[in-house]
């Protein structure tokens, strides 16, 4: 489980260095999705969201690095889609 707070809170704080006035919005769908399977005890699903939101935290981090025009930029965050 401390893993899993430590890829929640990684995720926000990149997020949170997003240059875009989306940010807020971004933000607020990552703490959703993290809250809608927070009880998930499927490690199955588990092991497939968390593995899923490792390759959205590195490209986010990749998109903040690259990104120089933060009128022209556009994000969609899915975690642990349906």
């Amino acid at each position: 489980m401390n893993a899993t707070l430590s890829l929640y809170r990684d995720i926000l704080r990149t997020a949170r260095r997003w240059p875009s006035k989306n940010r807020k919005r971004i933000i607020e769908e990552i703490r959703s999705d993290f809250r809608a399977h927070k009880y998930e005890s499927d490690p199955t699903k588990l092991k497939v969201m968390l593995e899923e939101a490792r390759i959205g935290l590195a490209s986010l981090r990749m998109q903040v690095a690259e990104l120089g025009d933060p009128a022209q930029t556009s994000i969609q965050y899915q975690f642990g889609q349906k």
